[in-house]
């Protein structure tokens, strides 16, 4: 059966939530609540949980916010903006580097060797307009990090799969299971 009515938020809730939500209009309460969790949790490396049944999941979060247009959803970006701010401050230099791996690829003949791509370069906040190919780049070079993307309609996620709905969703599901996702080309 649909809800008609949204939860109602804990009366007692975590310090951290608590200050989270200082500074945020209360009718967007539930919705920062739940938003800041892929955020937070983008922050783990190398973390797994280990399972009564003897396997070890990473920690992953999907969060799908929705509320009225013009209700205050602003709020929610700019408190995961603050969250990942970090994040995305470590991932500039590495955005650089690759930058400037590929003009120099770009400027050698077709012929001349070119240099491997850096393997040091992780870089966590991944543009909504993404590739697949360059998704598994991400995930290569992630070195255990969490990968974050953001967007401001669930419609904008298709970007990330070539237009193919049915992609994306197994993109999704396998990202979130932790299982193997790619594919092999005949060489």
């Amino acid at each position: 059966a649909f809800m008609s009515t949204i939860p109602q938020m804990p009366k007692k809730l975590p310090h951290i939530i608590e200050d989270f939500l200082s500074e945020i209009p209360e009718n967007m309460y539930p919705s920062v609540a739940m938003t800041i969790f892929p955020g937070l949790m983008a922050h783990f490396t190398d973390t797994v949980f280990h399972y009564s049944d003897n396997r070890t999941w990473h920690p992953n979060c999907m969060v799908v916010c929705i509320v009225e247009q013009s209700s205050g959803k602003g709020s929610v970006k700019l408190l995961v903006d603050y969250i990942m701010a970090d994040i995305k401050a470590s991932d500039a230099p590495n955005r650089q580097k690759e930058n400037e791996w590929k003009e120099k690829n770009q400027q050698r003949g077709a012929n001349a060797e070119k240099p491997a791509r850096p393997k040091d370069i992780p870089i966590q906040w991944i543009d909504s307009n993404c590739t697949e190919a360059r998704f598994c780049e991400f995930l290569n070079m992630a070195q255990g990090r969490r990968l974050y993307t953001s967007v401001d309609e669930v419609d904008l996620l298709k970007n990330i799969s070539s237009n193919k709905l049915d992609r994306l969703h197994e993109l999704i599901r396998v990202a979130y299971d932790s299982t193997e996702w790619g594919s092999e080309r005949k060489g």
